[in-house]
């Protein structure tokens, strides 16, 4: 008798197919996604809003398009200007209706920008970040930890008590 669910055009060569076809999908993607990396900490290094700006446009399409918020762009982008750039550029990105204050990244850590910048002893993104009308440095992070108790020296603890 012949497994008739291994022929061409059958129910399970479908299936596998698709299958196929969207883990190369992921496969692609999973490949272009640390040359943008690298593009975008080049970008935020450098500080020039004209390098800059075209990775905000991308990051309001991809506002757009993620409705299940399992990746916010936005918020990865911050954190990495917030780690390599300057004050300058981390204003610039703050500036931009897409990216929240309070953006947590990675997902599911509770890690915001006033989480990261306090640990990192970034009083000068502290104090911009304090600055920000939506700001909210009540937030926890995933083990329970409020910025200030993540500070990183007693003037960022004194930035964060105002």
């Amino acid at each position: 008798m012949a497994d008739t669910n291994n022929r061409p055009g059958s129910i399970s060569s479908a299936s596998a197919s698709a299958a196929s076809g969207e883990q190369q999908a992921q496969t692609v993607q999973a490949a272009v996604e640390p040359l943008y990396q690298v593009k975008l900490l080049q970008a935020l290094r450098s500080g020039d809003p004209a390098a800059i700006h075209p990775f905000l446009a991308e990051i309001t399409k991809d506002k757009r398009k993620s409705v299940d918020g399992d990746l916010d762009t936005g918020a990865a982008a911050l954190h990495l200007a917030i780690r390599c750039g300057s004050v300058q550029t981390v204003a610039l990105l703050l500036s931009h209706r897409a990216i929240s204050p309070n953006g947590v990244h990675p997902p599911g850590s509770g890690t915001t920008p006033l989480h990261l910048a306090a640990s990192l002893g970034r009083l000068d993104v502290v104090n911009l970040l304090l600055e920000q009308e939506d700001i909210d440095d009540s937030l926890r992070d995933a083990q329970g930890r409020t910025c200030r108790e993540v500070a990183r020296g007693r003037e960022i603890v004194r930035a964060i008590d105002g």
